[in-house]
Parts: structure tokens; sequence; C-alpha cells
């Protein structure tokens, strides 16, 4: 009964995500468009293999001028643009799901049947609202860099013993770096976790490749145009980064002290590698976060990091007798249930704010689209974004092969003389500021992401 019941759980579920390839998805318009015109150019003139090794090559030079290496990209991103849009964004749905799959499915191989462990971590892992952002753009290189992380770190917690899982178990981890770089520190973490967990050959070797490759990622950067400033910290970047990770990490970190509460610590003969385990999540998502203190990094950029101490804390409060010499403040199956619905409640609260941007930011596209498609010419349209200036008429060469219309970025008012719409994106502040009686909302009427307006050229922009 339990093996059919396992069954009918991943029919529905891979039917759940068949269905949400065929909704009505486009690409977005922060790299997508661009990816994919490359890709299909490249396709069409050289065949499909040789397309896909073309592609690969031609984003070299660009990285290295940017300083930025990352082979699992330039991959990622010769492959994934041959599918249709509503298939790619399935895929990473998938990808995200895989993550918490594994991430439990990994301790239960280390922990039997301890029932009280794996539920609270997934549900924790599912509170953080980063950790669905990047389902609606399919460049976000965070998303499967997570999954590679789990793989990687999985089969080495659980399988140390087996000399191919743990050269898998290095090819995953290091798949997740040169998809991010900052992704380096899971390897440098799980070599110091080998070494001290009496795999010393393990963890010499692992600590050996991982340093030739961080070699690598360092002389790139350092001479990159883009990455040069990750050597300059500036206090104002390291603050917004903060108060962006704690923003989102608030969720999680609710949790983490309701479970360490409610259901107490592992069996103590599991706390002397437990405490190593978080550890590695410890050293690697701190590591990582400090990486992004040079950006003032926000939203799908913290997933990583988020992710990693939270599991880390989890584990470390689980195998921590410090932290339970005190009576615990319920252990009643009534409180546990309670924090169960508790949990539940949270994680519909934050995925369901976070689908509901994705699928307005998706129908605003999808709507602006259909709009374009429709239009003369010679119509002028403007935006103040200068990333979706350049992707939007890619996207539609995609799409109309006779569209060829101009699409310019503005920065201050007086530009609209040359503009015919302006269209603005996720409630753009300069958009915002450029609104007045000049304008007049032709479509779109609610939606939050996407706003066009037809310029009232009677008035005057001096």
């Amino acid at each position: 009964m339990k093996k059919f019941l396992y069954l009918l759980s991943l029919i529905v579920l891979m039917g759940f995500i068949y269905f949400y390839s065929k909704l009505p998805w486009e690409w977005g318009l922060m790299d997508d468009p661009h990816f994919a015109v490359m890709l299909q150019k490249n396709v069409d003139q050289f065949g499909i293999i040789q397309g896909i090794i073309h592609n690969f090559t031609s984003y070299i030079p660009d990285d290295r001028t940017w300083g930025m290496f990352r082979p699992g990209l330039w991959l990622y991103i010769s492959t994934a643009y041959l599918l249709s849009p509503g298939v790619c964004y399935a895929v990473r749905l998938l990808t995200i799901l895989s993550s918490v799959f594994f991430l439990c499915f990994f301790f239960f191989k280390k922990y039997g049947h301890e029932k009280t462990f794996y539920l609270p971590l997934a549900l924790i892992v599912l509170a953080s609202p980063v950790f669905y952002a990047g389902l609606g753009i399919v460049s976000i290189q965070e998303t499967p860099g997570v999954l590679f992380v789990v793989l990687g770190l999985g089969l080495i917690f659980s399988f140390s013993n087996s000399i191919p899982l743990l050269i898998l178990s290095f090819i995953f981890i290091f798949s997740a770096a040169v998809l991010k770089a900052p992704f380096i520190w899971v390897a440098f973490s799980a070599s110091a976790f080998l070494y001290l967990n009496k795999k010393k050959a393990s963890g010499l070797i692992l600590f050996f490749l991982t340093f030739l490759l961080f070699t690598v990622i360092y002389i790139w950067s350092k001479s990159g145009s883009y990455t040069g400033r990750i050597y300059h910290f500036d206090i104002q970047n390291i603050a917004i980064t903060l108060k962006n990770f704690f923003r989102a990490f608030k969720y999680p970190l609710a949790l983490i002290i309701l479970d360490s509460c409610v259901m107490g610590p592992l069996p103590e003969k599991h706390w002397k590698e437990g405490r190593l385990i978080s550890l590695v999540f410890l050293m690697s998502g701190f590591l990582y976060l400090g990486v992004l203190f040079v950006w003032g990094a926000g939203s799908y950029h913290l997933s990583p990091p988020i992710f990693m101490v939270s599991v880390g804390i989890f584990m470390f409060l689980r195998t921590s007798r410090d932290f339970f010499k005190w009576k615990p403040l319920f252990r009643s199956e009534l409180a546990k249930k309670a924090y169960y619905a508790f949990s539940i409640i949270v994680i519909l609260f934050v995925s369901g704010r976070q689908g509901l941007y994705i699928y307005h930011s998706n129908q605003g596209i999808v709507g602006l689209r259909d709009w374009a498609l429709t239009i003369p010419s010679e119509t002028r349209i403007c935006t103040s974004g200068y990333e979706a200036a350049s992707t939007f008429p890619k996207l539609m060469s995609m799409r109309s092969i006779h569209w060829n219309n101009v699409v310019n970025a503005i920065t201050q008012k007086v530009e609209l003389k040359g503009c015919d719409f302006l269209f603005y994106l996720d409630d753009d502040s300069l958009a915002n500021g450029l609104r007045g009686n000049w304008a007049t909302e032709v479509s779109f009427p609610g939606n939050p992401f996407v706003k066009l307006f037809k310029i009232d050229h009677s008035i005057g922009f001096d």
C-alpha cells in the first residue's frame, strides 16, 4: 500500500509539472532573449552539434573580459535554450523540488528513521522567499547550483567510503563552482570535512583540485572589468546585502528556533559528525555571502547562502548538547502538530506571494509581446530600463521575422518627444517619476509588473 501511495504521489507530481510547463510562458527580459537568439542563430548556421560548440566558445572572450570563469554556464545556455520557455520553467521547478528531496534523502540514508528530522528540514528550506526567485528567470545559475551542492555534499556525507561515488560527489561540487564561482567555497569546506572525518587522502585530493580551480577563477576575476570590484568592499553595499539577507532569512530562522524548542536533538551518537556537517554548510554559506558584500546583493543572489546557512544552523542545533540543558518548552504531540501547521502556513504565504509575483511578471511580458505584434513597424517604443531596451527587440525577433521596431531607453521626461509608447517593468521608480498628464495607460490594467502608456504629443515635454 505504501509503495502504491508513493507511485501515485509521483504521478501526481509529474502531472503537475507537465501542466505547469503548458502555461503561457515567455522568456523574461533579463538575459533569456539574448541567450536564446544567440543559440538559435548558431544552430541555424552550423547545425545542432556544431552550433552548440560554437555557441559555447563564443562566450569565452566576453567572460574573460568581464572576469568570470563559468564554463558550466556556457554549456548550460548552449543547450537549455533549445527548449521552449515552458519546458525550461518546468525543469527549474523540478530542480527546486529535487534539491529539497535529495537533501532529505541523503540525511535519511545517514540517520535512518528519525522522522522528526526530515520534514522540519524540508519545511525550513522551503520557507525562504529567495529560494523561489530563480523560477522566473531561466538564466539564473543559483538554482541548479544549489542542486549540485546538495548532490555533492550528500554523497560525501553518506557514501564517502565508495570511491566511485566520492568522485561523482567531486564532479557535482565542481559543476556548481563552474556555474557560479562563489560555490567554490563549498568544495573547500567539503575537503575540510573529509580530512577531519578520517578521510585525509580524499580531503587533500579535493583541496588540491579545488585550489587549482580557485586559482583559475581568481586570475580571471582579478583582471575583469566586472569582477574587479570584488576586491574593493563598500560599507553601503555590505549593509544592503545584510539587510536583504536577514529580510529573507527571518522566515527560516523563525522555524529553526521553533524546531529547536519542539523537536529536540538527534540521538547523541550523531552529534560529533553532525557538527562537522553543520560546519560545512555554515562555512560555505557565510563565505558565499562574503563574496556578495561587494554587490549590494538581493533576491535570487542570496538563495544559496540562505539555503546553506539554514541547513547549517538547523543541523547545529539538532546536534548540540548546550542548547538543550534547560527543559524544552514543548515536547507534546500537540506542540509538534502546531509547529507543522504554522510551518505550512509560513510556506504557503512565502511561496504564494513569490509565485504570484512570477505569474504577474510572466503574464505582463506575454501581454506586452502580444501587443507589440499588432503595432505598425514605425511605432516608436521607449522604456526606462536599458536591459529591457536591449532584450525586448530580441524577444520579438523570435516571435516574428517582420518585427523590426526600435526600442529606446530614456532617462528624462524630455526624451518622450521621440516616443509613441512607454513601457516599464516592476514598478520602476524612474518611469513613475516620468508619469503625468502626458500619457494614458492603454494596456495591462491591474498588472503590477508591466505598465504600458501611450504618449500624448499634444503637450510639450520641455
